[in-house]
């Protein structure tokens, strides 16, 4: 869910009460994240793009993700990663599906469970209101590697995961006109774990694109590199670090 606008703004109701009860963060230990920057979100990512409008995919690796621990009073924290659609005009125009373990106290997907999400957002639109993206749990996780896709039809922007189908929007519940298609792994927290670890780094494997709608899909043809998506405050290397191994696999984690 890239959205600086969310994230810094799901506490602001509650900013001055939770300030006055904030807990003093816990320090880093070795191979453990604990959160430093609650109780609003950080937001970072790491990963890549393409130029390519109507469709992304990628199995993604189904290991528990890093979330950080002994934030302050409603910590808004987590560790996720999105195959994305992303939009001309803002950075809430986005339609995304992906995993998620997290911590927010207005939304029940961030339980602190992992979760297949799926979210969406437009923003901008002369008649219709903004709409922020806040991921929505769907199905029930397995920690199974799987397919995550979003595909534009002649009816829809579809959600799948595998070939199963959760859902869609339809083109006239957005304004906004697509710029490219975007994998990344996202924290809200300097604490939360970017991607896996160093001994469990999380793979984004069979990474495609759909050119047309309704069209099918094609493997990317990155060449070995550093990621190209590598923003958010303190967002360097090391502890945070994206490779793209080959022409259409991405490797994301955290080394602490």
């Amino acid at each position: 869910m890239r959205r600086d606008t969310l994230r810094r703004g799901t506490a602001l109701a509650v900013v001055a009460v939770l300030l006055a009860l904030a807990i003093p963060p816990v320090a880093f230990a070795a191979d453990t994240a604990n959160c430093s920057e609650g109780p609003g979100a950080v937001n970072r990512h790491k990963g890549n793009s393409w130029s390519a409008l109507y469709g992304v995919a990628a199995i993604i690796d189904g290991q528990t993700l890093n979330k950080c621990t002994n934030g302050v009073v409603g910590e808004v924290a987590g560790s996720q990663a999105w195959v994305n659609i992303e939009g001309y005009g803002s950075t809430n125009n986005i339609i995304q599906i992906g995993l998620l373990k997290c911590a927010n106290p207005i939304n029940p997907a961030c339980d602190s469970n992992m979760h297949f999400v799926r979210a969406w957002g437009r923003s901008g639109c002369v008649s219709l209101p903004d709409h922020y993206p806040f991921p929505e749990a769907i199905g029930s996780w397995d920690g199974a590697n799987h397919n995550y896709k979003v595909w534009r039809n002649s009816a829809a922007w579809n959600f799948y995961i595998d070939t199963t189908s959760w859902g869609g929007i339809t083109p006239d519940q957005i304004c906004w006109t697509p710029s490219r298609v975007t994998w990344f792994a996202e924290t809200w927290d300097y604490g939360d774990a970017l991607g896996g670890t160093s001994t469990d780094r999380l793979y984004f494997n069979s990474m495609a694109y759909a050119s047309a709608i309704g069209g099918g899909f094609t493997y990317t043809g990155f060449g070995s590199q550093t990621c190209g998506i590598s923003d958010g405050p303190n967002n360097t290397s090391p502890p945070f670090y994206c490779t793209q191994l080959n022409s259409n696999t991405m490797q994301v984690w955290t080394n602490r």
